[in-house]
């Protein structure tokens, strides 16, 4: 599946004393975006919904995002099991319909004058973040978002795809007085 979730190191340094940095450039659907910042010990900076033009937004999401698993409904925070037969064919054709409304609402919105930072809110369910997360421990992250059962399928695979690539870098030495420089 091409699912819009995006990984990339964009700087991994070490220390002379032996501490790793590592940056990461990440794309990933909006909704996951609180996940993410719960974990405090990460530094994050983060796209703002408010500084993007709304016709670039539209454009952007041409292919809205919508759930990587349609889980059954059941007590508790995740799913066990997926929705089969008409039931996931309904909750697809629901999700992509709220989506293409809510891209035309805010077009129009952005056409009659008004700020992206409003015009742009309609869609965040349906649409991706660009976020900078850098750290030195990254252990506990892929320890509480590593494990299926756990977590939410999208956050599931971004901290899959973030370990991947965090275990397959080779980080940079930095001498005395050189920096960590992401871009």
């Amino acid at each position: 599946m091409n699912y819009p979730i995006e990984v990339r190191i964009i700087a991994d340094s070490l220390s002379p004393c032996g501490a790793r940095l590592t940056s990461f450039e990440l794309s990933y659907p909006r909704w996951i975006h609180a996940e993410l910042l719960t974990h405090r010990a990460l530094s994050k900076c983060s796209q703002s919904s408010r500084a993007v033009p709304v016709t670039k937004v539209q454009k952007v999401n041409k292919k809205p995002v919508e759930p990587f698993y349609y889980g059954s409904n059941i007590h508790g925070m995740s799913s066990k099991e997926s929705l089969s037969g008409w039931r996931l064919r309904a909750a697809k054709a629901v999700w992509k319909g709220a989506s293409k409304g809510a891209f035309f609402i805010s077009g129009l919105l952005g056409k009659v004058g008004l700020h992206k930072q409003w015009a742009n809110r309609i869609t965040e369910p349906f649409s991706t973040i660009k976020v900078v997360v850098t750290g030195t421990d990254f252990d506990n992250f892929f320890w509480l978002r590593t494990e299926m059962e756990a977590v939410q399928p999208e956050l599931y695979v971004l901290a899959n795809k973030m370990q991947e690539a965090y275990n397959l870098s080779i980080p940079k030495n930095l001498s005395p007085g050189h920096w960590h420089l992401p871009y």
